[in-house]
């Protein structure tokens, strides 16, 4: 026999119909309306399980990641907020540790969110389910933005930490960011199939050879990233960077920056050659080096091959000629 409750049931309490957020904009709309902390927290909670167009979807991963700005520590994100909004000269005020206490929990909600429901990837074929926001402009430029390297070593960044971190969140992104660097050094080739979600089927080669463009003008700045987090031996692979003799000269100009930036001469002095950077201590001046001799060898052998290929060709017409003859 089945045993009914003592009490009228919560769920069952409400007068009114309860309706699903229809969509992006009604979304939106709550967001502005929230009147508390916690009421932020609910909305990036279950934001990216509302229903909502593609265009939409990608406007939505944008504006999380403007909420998510200085995750990392209440202290950064003090920094990017205006002198106007707060009470004295540091956030670890006693006045000030409300204030940013609750926005930094909205801030690393958002962080998790993106990490759970966009950077992990889902997908259940050779393609990765973030790939069709990425390959956007918009969202694109938001992510290097977002991720950005810190000018130096101490500032503050977004980036997650890049070892010994059993962070759930940390491991996703950086999952995510090494596969994010390797599309956008190879390019849309590496992924069969890149145009099914999301791109028109008429127009899908010239939608590629955008994105492939966009790529292309970001692999510099992606340096300084690549850097930062300690993975510059991944351009050492040919299936991340691709074929090296592709390399842009604004790439090489870079690495050779960076190669005498990353470290300093034993008495501090910037060092005076990628060479002398290698001695003392540079790991990008060790790439750099043997990039080159990379560099050096396809091209020798390229030109090698051609030299063959063009004196079989000229004894090819050499043969038709005599006996033509």
């Amino acid at each position: 026999m089945e045993r009914r409750l003592p009490f009228a049931h919560s769920l069952f309490a409400f007068e009114r119909e309860l309706v699903e957020i229809d969509g992006w904009l009604d979304w939106l709309k709550l967001w502005h309306q929230a009147a508390t902390w916690q009421q932020l927290i609910g909305l990036l909670h279950c934001g990216f399980e509302v229903v909502v167009r593609e265009d939409e979807r990608r406007e939505m991963i944008c504006f999380y990641l403007k909420v998510a700005e200085g995750y990392r520590s209440q202290d950064h994100l003090a920094k990017l907020f205006p002198d106007d909004k707060i009470t004295g000269d540091a956030w670890f005020r006693p006045s000030n540790q409300p204030y940013f206490s609750q926005r930094w929990q909205v801030a690393q909600k958002a962080w998790k969110m993106l990490c759970d429901k966009i950077f992990k990837n889902t997908g259940k074929d050779h393609n990765p389910s973030w790939l069709r926001y990425v390959c956007n402009q918009r969202v694109f430029s938001d992510l290097l933005w977002f991720f950005r390297a810190p000018e130096h070593n101490y500032a503050e960044t977004n980036l997650p930490h890049w070892r010994g971190d059993d962070n759930h969140q940390d491991t996703v992104a950086r999952t995510f960011l090494k596969d994010f660097l390797r599309l956008v050094w190879r390019g849309t080739e590496i992924y069969t199939d890149h145009f099914l979600r999301g791109w028109t089927y008429n127009t899908r080669e010239e939608q590629a050879e955008q994105a492939d463009e966009m790529f292309r003008a970001a692999r510099p700045g992606t340096l300084d990233l690549l850097v930062y987090l300690d993975w510059e031996e991944l351009l050492l692979k040919s299936d991340f960077r691709g074929p090296i003799e592709n390399l842009a000269p604004e790439c090489w100009q870079r690495l050779e920056e960076l190669a005498l930036r990353k470290d300093r001469g034993k008495r501090g002095e910037p060092c005076s050659s990628v060479e002398n950077a290698l001695v003392n201590g540079s790991t990008m001046a060790g790439v750099v080096i043997l990039l080159r001799a990379k560099y050096k060898e396809v091209m020798r052998l390229k030109a090698i091959k051609e030299a063959e290929e063009a004196k079989a060709e000229a004894e090819k017409r050499l043969a038709r000629l005599s006996h033509g003859s």
